[in-house]
Order: C-alpha cells, then sequence, then structure tokens
C-alpha cells in the first residue's frame, strides 16, 4: 500500500535504524532539501558574571560540524562567533578584553562578550543562549537554541554610569515638568509675593523651577535640582550631587518669562555621584561631572565620567540616553 507523508517545507529527515526520523532544522533561505544531519547546539553552555570586569565570560563545548556560533542576549539580535582558525594553541583577539576567544585541548571553548549596551538601572542583570551555525552548499544552518544562562551581571563601562545617572534624571525631570504644567518659570502674583515651583519625590529628589524676585520681575532666577542618596527605584543604585545644580527655563517665546508657559532649558554644571549596589558590586562609586552647562533644548553640553580607574568624556551627540 502506497502511503503519501506531508513534508513541511522546513522539516528534515534521516534514516536510523530503519525508521524514518523527523527533526527540525533552521536554515536562512534557499536549498531546503535534506542534508542528511541535523546540526545540534553545544552540549554543554555556561556563563559567568563578574563585578570587576566589563565582560561576560562564556564556555561550551564543540560541535565538530560548526563553522561558526551565534550568541544571544536576551531578546536581541544574536551575534556570529566566527571560530576559524581557533584551535587549543591559537587564540583568536586579546587577552583579557571583549572579544577574546579561546579553546583548550579538552574542546571546550571560552569568550569574552561585553554585550549590550547597559541604559536601564533597573535592567542590568540579562540572559545569554548559544546555537551552532554551518554553512551547507551557500545556505546558512543553524541548531535550536541552548538553554538559557540568566542572572548574568557584569561591571559598567564609564559610559553606562552616565547612562544610569542621565536616566533617572529624565525619569524625575519628567515628572517634575508634569508637576510644573511644564512652565518652568512660573508667574509671580501681586498678592502671593514670590512663586517657585517645587518637586519632591520623597526619595531624595528635590527639583525647583527658576523664578522672578518680585511681582511683575523679568530677570529669571535659577532653579536647582539635587539628589541627596536618591535611590533609583529598588534597584540599589544611589546618586548624590555635590551641590545643587541650577536649572533655568527657556523664555524666548516673546513675552516675559512669568508670563508664558516656559520649558526647561538648561542644567548647570557640577558633580554626581553614583553609588552602585552592594550586592553584587559592593557599594563601588563613580562620578559624573557635567563640565559643560546642557542644553536639553538645542542638545549641548559635556560630560566627564570616573568609573572603574577609567575617566571618560561625553558630548551631548555621544550619548545613549539623554538626561531630558
Amino acid at each position: 500500500m502506497f502511503i503519501r507523508h506531508f513534508v513541511h517545507p522546513y522539516t528534515f529527515y534521516s534514516d536510523f535504524c530503519n525508521y524514518l526520523t523527523s527533526l527540525k532544522q533552521k536554515f536562512r533561505e534557499g536549498d531546503t532539501s535534506n542534508f542528511g544531519y541535523v546540526l545540534k547546539a553545544p552540549a554543554s553552555f555556561n556563563g559567568v558574571s563578574s563585578a570587576t570586569n566589563p565582560y561576560y565570560k562564556f564556555s561550551w563545548t564543540v560541535v565538530k560540524e560548526a563553522d561558526a556560533y551565534y550568541l544571544k542576549e536576551g531578546d536581541s539580535a544574536a551575534v556570529k562567533i566566527d571560530v576559524t582558525g581557533l584551535s587549543f594553541d591559537s587564540p583568536i583577539g586579546t587577552a583579557d578584553t571583549s572579544g577574546y576567544l579561546t579553546m583548550s585541548e579538552d574542546g571546550t571553548i571560552t569568550y569574552l562578550y561585553e554585550g549590550n549596551e547597559i541604559t536601564d538601572p533597573t535592567a542590568y542583570m540579562t540572559g545569554f543562549s548559544i546555537q551552532s551555525y554551518r554553512l551547507v552548499n551557500g545556505v546558512g544552518q543553524y541548531s535550536a537554541l541552548s538553554k538559557e544562562a540568566s542572572g548574568l551581571y557584569r561591571l559598567f563601562t564609564p559610559k553606562e554610569v552616565l547612562n544610569i545617572t542621565n536616566s533617572y534624571m529624565k525619569k524625575e525631570l519628567q515628572l517634575a515638568n508634569t508637576s510644573f504644567n511644564g512652565d518652568w518659570w512660573p508667574p509671580s502674583g501681586a498678592f502671593d509675593g514670590v512663586y517657585q515651583s517645587t518637586y519632591n519625590n520623597e526619595k531624595g529628589v528635590t527639583i525647583k523651577s527658576g523664578y522672578a524676585s518680585r511681582w511683575g520681575g523679568n530677570t529669571q532666577n535659577n532653579g536647582s535640582l539635587s539628589f541627596v542618596t536618591a535611590q533609583i527605584g529598588t534597584s540599589g543604585f544611589f546618586l548624590n550631587t555635590s551641590s545643587d545644580l541650577s536649572i533655568t527655563a527657556d523664555s524666548s517665546g516673546g513675552e516675559a518669562g512669568y508670563l508664558g508657559s516656559d520649558p526647561l532649558q538648561t542644567i548647570g554644571t557640577g558633580t554626581i555621584t553614583v553609588t552602585l549596589p552592594m550586592s553584587p558590586y559592593n557599594g563601588m562609586t563613580g562620578t559624573v561631572e557635567i563640565t559643560t552647562e546642557l542644553n536639553v533644548i538645542d542638545k549641548t553640553g559635556e560630560w566627564s565620567v570616573t568609573f572603574g580607574g577609567k575617566t571618560e568624556t561625553f558630548d551631548y551627540a555621544d550619548i545613549t540616553v539623554k538626561p531630558y
């Protein structure tokens, strides 16, 4: 009797002990004929965190048929790791830096990798998985993903310390903006006297608007921003300003500033100390110095960040997370 078998275009078959066995195999594009072998993910895959190095350390068992591997962080696109030329006596890359690739005599590959740039202080822990890859007749063939190595962390870079600072500053300034109804230079009343809007988040953040020193005054006095052991949510990060950062509103709308609705314009120079969580970073600290006044409308300004024995400078155009 003839039996017709439906074959899914991405399901491939191999004969094993006279049985027809179905195993799914992923391909990029091209020929989907039976290649006769199902590529497997590494049998063992592990990730190691580091509170002292700005990279993770991964190790996995060699899949001899693989030309390369793809390392995937969370939901991000996977990164290709080319192992061409790798052997136990021929590592690839520079030791103790991201991208360094080695192989032991027993067939274990070790890879140092920085991963994605950290931008959110509440999501600095992450997870990775790996899959094998080979090229067959011009067609990319992928294994299934390995089990994820989760809960991994690493030391931050100076830029990421700035990201953390700006992320929190942006959140609090936006909340203050809502509290001020978008007006960072409120009117002063004839009977109420000088009026200055104030925002407190009860966790160590105080933000004050600009103000006129008298009723009808058309000269703006600076507002201020301060962090006093300000905790970022429940993440264990804290911010402290060495002194209040000055704040001014934009009053270029044509009317006297105290009459119109004036958006936030500048954040003055000053230093913010960033304290990392006790676990796993043992309360390490870094400093974020605003060296040139930040103009959040024109998007100008500069920072100098010192962390982990390094000092780096950043221009407004360089940064990933803006302060407002």
